[in-house]
């Protein structure tokens, strides 16, 4: 049995408890939190870098990244519609899963969700052209394939969740 350490916190109603600084819950809930905030770090370095290689080809380049480059540049524009929205998204990202935001910003929460929606479908769609001539081969496509199924199935699954009827009681927790 797991015991974990809890403090009690009055609230209207009852009292609630809460996990203390020392439990395994909250040491991963800031891990996660540590993992996402360097995950779009990464994401956003490799925009810019990208568009900087763009806009200002590098002189000086190891002849496995100048392959590389050159590919990209060959598909300008198409590379542009496709990261400079991911930008954004990685920007966003952090803020709408933050609950303290939400719950201060709900109107900009809500916003903020629909413009990660419109941003992922531009990259989605922006991304089929190029999987046509993918810069990583046959493991890139695969690696795209099996994402874009993945994340397919479970849209499909919480649209079909969302849409069928809900029971007595379970409108008040989706607010």
């Amino acid at each position: 049995m797991n015991q974990m350490a809890h403090s009690t916190v009055a609230r209207e109603g009852g009292a609630a408890t809460l996990p203390t600084a020392g439990t395994p819950t909250l040491r991963f809930g800031r891990l996660m939190w540590v993992t996402m905030i360097v995950l779009c770090v990464i994401g956003a370095a490799a925009v810019i870098r990208r568009m900087t290689a763009l806009a200002n080809p590098p002189q000086n380049v190891p002849p496995q990244l100048a392959g590389l480059d050159q590919a990209f540049v060959d598909k300008r524009w198409l590379t542009l519609i496709h990261i400079a929205p991911a930008l954004l998204l990685v920007t966003l990202v952090p803020f709408q899963f933050s609950r303290t935001f939400r719950n201060r910003h709900l109107r900009i929460h809500r916003w903020m969700g629909r413009t990660i929606v419109i941003l992922g479908l531009i990259i989605g769609i922006s991304a089929v052209p190029m999987v046509r001539h993918p810069v990583g081969g046959a493991i890139e496509v695969s690696c795209i394939l099996r994402e874009a199924g993945h994340i397919s199935a479970r849209w499909f699954v919480r649209v079909v969740r969302k849409t069928t009827p809900l029971e007595s009681g379970a409108k008040s927790r989706l607010r």
